[in-house]
């Protein structure tokens, strides 16, 4: 999606940065407004749904991080799994 240049000087004066708009636009809920245009934001409830979900997510990683997971050649079939220590 292009950024017109009021949004680019917009976002530098209000310190919000491309990857916040991104987060935004993929996971907010849009509203219409006047002219056909879309407003997209991050409800409450949004908000704290992303939180669990990457809460979450960081446990799995540091979990993940002390296991071992034994594949086949032809990559069909787990053999076993096991933990590193």
């Amino acid at each position: 999606m292009q950024v017109s240049q009021h949004a680019t000087t917009r976002s530098q004066q209000r310190g919000i940065s491309r990857d916040c708009i991104n987060l935004i636009i993929d996971v907010g809920v849009a509203e219409k407004r006047p002219g056909g245009a879309l407003e997209y934001k991050l409800r409450i409830k949004d908000k704290e749904r992303l939180i669990k979900y990457y809460k979450h997510q960081m446990h799995l990683v540091v979990k993940a991080s002390k296991n071992v997971v034994l594949v086949s050649n032809n990559k069909e079939n787990i053999i076993t799994v096991y933990n590193t220590g």
